[in-house]
């Protein structure tokens, strides 16, 4: 391909790059991160401005680059570039479960795998079944298929049986979480039943 003289300098001289040119003053960033437009639906869907995201590749790089911190924000990062994500429920998504003799395995929006030994099971006054991997993970909403597999396991005394042997605690919840909700209580960190 053809370029006039001194093109390829000026090319080069222009692209992208996060640390030259005016710097945008700490305030106007943060003001700027914090009105994105960007949102979090109650079930798993990215919005932009109150409308969907509609293309899937999207939406699963915005569930790989979305991250709960420990004051509660919820923050989208795409590269270098990050931003605040409007969001009144959880944000992490519980696609598909299955249960084996190294614990619950969970396949998460976005396409993360993650097992927990350990995992600790609510049950929301809206119905739904939330997950914590950890007593350090955020909460993570069943979806439907995740929903209805689990659900399925629960036996009448709110246990789900494993197949290594003991059994997973299912928990009554007095609220439906946020995104940085802690486990239903400290005590039952790791809820694993003889």
């Amino acid at each position: 391909m053809w370029f006039p003289a001194g093109a390829q300098t000026l090319r080069e001289d222009t692209r992208v790059n996060p640390d030259a040119g005016p710097q945008i003053p700490p305030e106007v960033l943060d003001a700027l991160r914090r009105n994105s437009g960007i949102g979090l639906a109650p079930d798993g869907g990215f919005t932009l401005h109150g409308a969907p995201v509609a293309n899937p590749r999207v939406q699963a790089l915005f569930h790989r680059g979305l991250a709960v911190r420990p004051d509660g924000d919820v923050v989208l990062t795409v590269g270098a570039r990050w931003c605040y994500v409007s969001c009144a429920g959880v944000a992490r998504f519980v696609v598909s479960v299955r249960l084996t003799a190294a614990g619950l395995v969970a396949r998460l929006e976005g396409g993360a795998v993650r097992t927990a030994r350990h995992p600790i099971v609510g049950y929301g006054p809206d119905d739904r079944l939330y997950l914590w991997l950890t007593p350090e993970d955020p909460p993570a909403l069943l979806l439907r298929a995740a929903h209805q597999d689990l659900l399925a396991r629960v036996g009448d005394d709110m246990t789900i049986a494993i197949p290594a042997g003991g059994a997973i605690r299912v928990h009554t919840l007095t609220a439906v979480p946020g995104p940085s909700t802690p486990p239903p209580t400290a005590a039952s960190a790791g809820d694993l039943l003889p």
